[in-house]
């Protein structure tokens, strides 16, 4: 699902419809408040689901040190687990300390390729036709729009909102339970 898809769904949960109408390539007015507002709680329940429950993933090639070493934190994205190091086909055994420095054991100063999961960098309003980066088989979209929806309601502060949001947190716990945990094995932050 696209961003603009998961706010628009957000939108029909809350009867903003009318007010969230794209104009050209975004919102205006109240349209474009009420999307930053979704936005910042689609951020926050991406981020959460990344860390506690499933991370999308990639590999990045990194330079070893003279000691073996490579700092997570130069990796593009922010590393919350290594999965791999891997050069020419073969998996090095690798150390983790406190601060996220990574230790080979058995080569140095020499290119490898590392696997990680990470923190999606936080969508913005421009990005309105980029797709969520969680595959809909793992975190379904529901999750997210649920989520949102629930924070959007809830944060309104009258009687008849949060009585409104309730179902919306109901959905979301039932889903959210049901989004794959991994292991958190040797995690970065």
């Amino acid at each position: 699902m696209t961003l603009d898809q998961i706010i628009q769904q957000c939108a029909r949960n809350t009867y903003n419809q009318k007010v969230m109408i794209r104009s050209g390539a975004g919102y205006t007015g109240k349209g474009l408040e009420y999307a930053e507002r979704f936005l910042d709680f689609i951020n926050t329940i991406m981020h959460k689901t990344a860390r506690e429950r499933w991370a999308p993933s990639t590999e990045e090639v990194v330079t070893l040190d003279e000691n073996g070493e490579f700092d997570t934190a130069t990796l593009t994205d922010v590393c919350i687990r290594v999965k791999r190091v891997r050069r020419d086909q073969y998996d090095y055994p690798f150390s983790l300390d406190l601060l996220g420095v990574i230790t080979v054991d058995g080569i140095k100063e020499i290119d490898v390729t590392v696997a990680y999961d990470y923190i999606p960098p936080k969508m913005t309003i421009a990005e309105l036709d980029s797709t969520i980066p969680f595959p809909e088989h793992v975190v379904a979209a529901s999750v997210i729009y649920n989520y949102a929806t629930f924070m959007f309601l809830y944060q309104e502060g009258t009687d008849y909102d949060t009585t409104r949001a309730t179902p919306f947190l109901n959905t979301f716990n039932e889903e959210y339970s049901r989004v794959h945990s991994p292991s958190f094995q040797r995690r970065v932050q």
